[in-house]
């Protein structure tokens, strides 16, 4: 999947640029990792995350993720915030928000230039 860049948004506390990329989160069953379940990352920023998902986020639940932005790979936690459930024909798919409660301060740059070199704003999160 390509990455496809459109403008931020600055309706929230930190603002997010809406972006269409690829992420992952482990699933487990009893304790097993089980597979990983992409989702469809929408909107990125300092403070989380939006994306669409085949199966629902569970509110106030911290999961693992992961994506990767060319070759480098962002490792975080998030817990979620919020989710929709969205009828598409004959399925369901569910947007869901999520904000991050672990991530290196590496990986919290990493996301801040890819918001910067997208907006060509170098103060973006002044």
């Amino acid at each position: 999947m390509s990455t496809l860049i459109k403008k931020p948004e600055f309706n929230r506390n930190f603002p997010r640029l809406n972006i269409d990329m690829l992420a992952y989160y482990p699933i487990s069953i009893n304790g097993s990792y089980e597979k990983e379940v992409p989702l469809y990352l929408k909107t990125i920023g300092k403070g989380g995350l939006m994306f669409l998902s085949s199966i629902p986020l569970s509110v106030g639940k911290e999961l693992p993720m992961r994506l990767l932005y060319y070759s480098k790979l962002i490792e975080f936690t998030a817990r979620g915030v919020w989710t929709e459930k969205i009828q598409k024909r004959d399925t369901y798919i569910f947007k869901s928000g999520a904000i991050f409660t672990d991530i290196s301060n590496e990986n919290l740059d990493t996301i801040n230039h890819i918001v910067n070199i997208h907006t060509g704003n170098k103060s973006f999160f002044s």
